[in-house]
Order: C-alpha cells, then structure tokens, then sequence
C-alpha cells in the first residue's frame, strides 16, 4: 500500500511545477514529490532547511524564510496555536528563481506540538505577483483609508477580542546611512518588511508608516503574550546581516474600537517617543500621563 501510495504521488506530481512533501517530524524522515526544483538531500533534517542549505531560496529571502522555519521548529518543541503557516519567497526552478507560496499544514498532539507536515510549494500566478505587488506597496502614508478599513474589519470580525497597536522604529537610523550608505539603510528598511510577512500570520496587519517607522495591529489576550510578541518581533528585526541596531516600541491597548484609528495610532506614536534615546528601556505602553499630551496636539 505504501508503495502503491508514493507512485500515486509522483504521478499528479511528474511534470508539474508544484511539489509536494511529507515530514514527519517524530520520526525525523522526510519524502518530496514533484521534480521542478532541483532534488534536496534528504540526509537533511527537514526539507525547508534543505531548500535553505542547497541555495535554492534566494539570497534576499533567506532572512524571513529563515524566521518561518524558526517558527515551525518553535512548534515542534513548544506548540503553536496556527494549523499552518504560508509564506512567499523566490525558489530556484528549472527556470531559475520564481515566486513560490509555500504552505505547511500541521499534525499536532494534544500540547499543540507539530507532529507531522505537509507541504505544499506552489509557484505564484501573474496575478497573485501583481497582487503581492500592490499589497507592498500598501502602506499608510500612501494608502491610509484602506489600512484604516483592513483594521476596522479586524474589529468587527473579532467584536470581543483586545487588539493592540505595536508602532516601531530604528534608533538613531540616521546613523546607518550615515555609516554604511543610503543603499544599505534601503536594504534594512526591506528586510523588516519581509520578516514582517514571515512573523505575521493572516490576521496580524502590518504596514511601514513611513521610513523606518512600521506599525502591527494584533490580537491578544494577555500583556505577558504581547510583550513575549514583541520580544519576538525585536530577536528577529533588531540585525540585519552584520549590523545591529535598537528597536524602540510603542504600544497602544485599543479600548474603545469606535476611536478613529489614526488616534490609535498617535497613542502608540507617543509611547514610543517617550522612550527615544533611553538605553534602559526600549518597550513602552500608552497611558493616562501621555493622554494629555496626546490632545495637547491636536489643537496646536
């Protein structure tokens, strides 16, 4: 039966651009179907960290492949609440490097630790490119109503859930151009978009407001969970190659969802103001002493 199932596979996979694998995690084995990109060895823990070690993931998409897979092997170990995770990144074909959406599904027990996984990697249509496409360039300071509405349908969608505003920015970024070059300073700003799409689930908005200022809507239930999010966000975005830099956050703790969001918005502005320059601290939440001067604005 066995046998009889693995050339099923290869039939619906032979001669087809998308490919197909099988993990199971407990027992460390691991089988691909299809033959579009170049066969991984299989000597390999996994076949996400074989697409990483063989060079077929592009050089650019290393960083938030790399925090995808760091996600999922999180899952073996301590669980997740996801059923399956998605990503988008260019891997190398027998046409060279092409957009591909690579989706795991999980088998968990019953802590929620990934048992097994399947994988399905499947090469990106025109439109779902040009999709992709509009969606970066989806950011507020060019697009701030259709945020604006990404996030009040969060709301009604989750009427009972507590979201929370988390606004970041480099500290001292300035110095980065200064010291390694505008395209450099590019690159960085590049790559925390990209791993904000790898750390990000389908329900965690993210937009890069406007130059090195980024902004995530989330969910949550506790503020030890947030904070914990936020420490995550920060191990994954605070590098980029050989150069680190310090993050400072901004949180803002939605408590009236009828509040215009940009306001949401300015909250968590404020709390991370309140922490620039501050070697100690480098988390902040919005709170009652800032209000003040949060309508103090407004009417200057």
């Amino acid at each position: 039966m066995e046998h009889n199932q693995k050339k099923i596979m290869e039939i619906l996979f032979s001669n087809r651009k998308s490919v197909f694998f099988y993990w199971d995690c407990a027992q460390v084995s691991w089988q691909v179907y299809g033959d579009y990109i170049p066969k991984m060895d299989s000597e390999k823990d996994n076949p996400l960290k074989a697409l990483m070690q063989e060079g077929l993931i592009l050089s650019e998409d290393r960083n938030v492949f790399q925090t995808y897979l760091t996600q999922i092997e999180k899952g073996l170990h301590y669980g997740m609440p996801e059923d399956s995770l998605e990503i988008q990144c260019h891997i190398k074909s027998r046409e060279g490097y092409q957009w591909y959406n690579v989706d795991c599904r999980f088998l968990k027990d019953e802590k929620n630790r990934i048992m097994e996984i399947a994988g399905f990697l499947e090469p990106m249509s025109a439109i779902e490119i040009m999709q992709k496409n509009q969606l970066m360039r989806l950011t507020m300071d060019r697009n701030p109503q259709v945020f604006a509405n990404a996030i009040r349908e969060q709301f009604a969608r989750y009427p009972q859930e507590k979201f929370a505003f988390v606004q970041f920015d480099i500290d001292k970024f300035r110095m980065i151009n200064e010291l390694h070059g505008d395209e450099f300073g590019t690159e960085v700003l590049g790559n925390i978009l990209n791993t904000l799409k790898g750390i990000c689930n389908k329900e965690q908005l993210f937009a890069r407001l406007s130059a090195d200022l980024f902004l995530v809507v989330t969910r949550y239930k506790e503020e030890e969970e947030l904070v914990e999010f936020i420490h995550y966000l920060e191990e994954h975005l605070d590098h980029y190659k050989d150069v680190h830099y310090t993050l400072a956050f901004g949180v803002y703790l939605v408590t009236d969802k009828t509040m215009e969001t940009r306001h949401m918005g300015d909250s968590a502005s404020l709390a991370r103001k309140s922490i620039k320059g501050n070697a100690l601290q480098n988390i902040a939440f919005f709170n009652k002493s800032l209000k003040g001067t949060l309508y103090s604005r407004k009417w200057e």
